[in-house]
């Protein structure tokens, strides 16, 4: 509870500060930043937090009194419709006596007409006008804690346990759904309580372009020897999550895979040997490219090479040119203590190469937090 209190006071104190945004307060819907604040994404419809720090929850009747039970709040709302949701969103405001200024709401979740709907509901004053704070609240959470590193590093530790459980029981005649119920039972069993894209790629071993048949789990497809295996797994810890993919061979791999496989692993070690505080994603993703394109490897252009992650499996910092997809890009310098996600998801590699690792940024260099090794001529 320390820490939400802490949020809080944070977020009022750098509200106070922009003096270009003008934030009297911001509603939250997001779950994501809900459960920043609070430590409940499910529970809890909206969170309201003022520039004094001053903050007062809404939920839906049937929760009202789970949350209460473990609240930190003072203010709690409980309503049983919509209209009744606005209606006590308009109580928040009269009663931290906000008439007037900017209101921030997250435009990189809600939709248009939501937002045009919460301006028209009656719910907030009518000299009141609704800005983006997206930006404004992912600067807040981009930092991470001590205590969230340590949720990351343990579902590190799961991420490792799940990807050792797969590649070691890896053999040519298995399933793609197999492998993914064995590392996904090895992470619960490390601790993890749920996975985001848990999957299983597979590349032909004669056309190394043609990758991605299936997206596992499908209990139809199964591995052949020779073909190269990517796996991607990404487990949660107490609302944090960690992010770790390899690429193994069933049987014996190939001299050209093995070849792609070193100039992939090359790329992203130096890649890695670029974080510290201050380089910014876009100077991290751009470094990539560099490298794999000196390795002889077409480029992953789609997918983010290096990305945030924390509470959601892909959060900011994103390079430059991913802002569509992802609520827009970051573009300031890395801070101490932010944790990132280095490499291509699986299937994203025009080479069936893919391999990604978590790490946190420290002031010289960084943290890798992931680290199960396992070169495809290991089996």
């Amino acid at each position: 509870m320390e820490a939400h209190l802490w949020r809080l006071a944070e977020c009022g104190r750098k509200m106070r500060l922009d003096k270009a945004s003008r934030f009297e307060a911001v509603i939250l819907f997001k779950p994501a930043n809900i459960f920043y604040f609070t430590g409940s994404g499910r529970l809890i419809s909206y969170v309201i937090v003022t520039k004094y720090a001053a903050a007062g929850v809404g939920v839906p009747l049937y929760a009202e009194a789970r949350a209460k039970e473990g609240a930190s709040f003072d203010h709690i709302a409980a309503f049983g419709n919509e209209d009744e949701m606005f209606a006590s969103i308009s109580h928040y405001f009269k009663f931290f006596k906000i008439s007037s200024g900017a209101v921030g709401v997250e435009f990189d979740y809600l939709a248009r007409s939501r937002s045009d709907y919460l301006q028209l509901s009656g719910a907030l004053p009518d000299a009141v006008e609704l800005k983006d704070c997206s930006a404004f609240i992912s600067g807040l959470r981009t930092v991470k804690e001590d205590a969230e590193i340590d949720l990351v590093r343990a579902a590190a530790k799961a991420a490792d346990a799940g990807m050792a459980a797969a590649v070691e029981a890896l053999e040519p005649g298995m399933t793609a759904g197999g492998l993914v119920t064995l590392a996904e039972r090895a992470m619960k069993h490390a601790g993890a309580q749920k996975f985001w894209r848990t999957c299983v790629y597979l590349s032909s071993p004669l056309q190394l372009t043609s990758i991605a048949e299936s997206l596992g789990p499908d209990e139809v497809l199964r591995v052949e020897s020779g073909r190269l295996v990517q796996i991607e797994l990404n487990p949660a810890v107490d609302g944090y999550y960690a992010s770790i993919c390899r690429t193994v061979c069933a049987g014996e791999p190939s001299a050209q895979q093995m070849e792609l496989f070193h100039a992939h692993l090359q790329a992203q070690n130096e890649t890695i040997s670029m974080v510290h505080e201050g380089v910014t994603v876009s100077d991290l993703e751009n470094g990539f490219d560099k490298h794999l394109a000196a390795g002889g490897l077409a480029p992953i252009k789609f997918e983010p090479l290096v990305k945030g992650i924390g509470i959601e499996p892909a959060e900011q910092p994103f390079p430059k040119g991913h802002g569509f997809f992802y609520g827009g890009a970051f573009s300031g310098p890395l801070m101490k203590n932010s944790v990132l996600a280095v490499g291509g998801g699986a299937g994203a590699s025009p080479a069936g190469i893919c391999i990604r690792n978590t790490l946190v940024v420290g002031a010289s260099g960084c943290e890798v937090l992931t680290q199960y090794q396992r070169p495809p001529d290991s089996s």
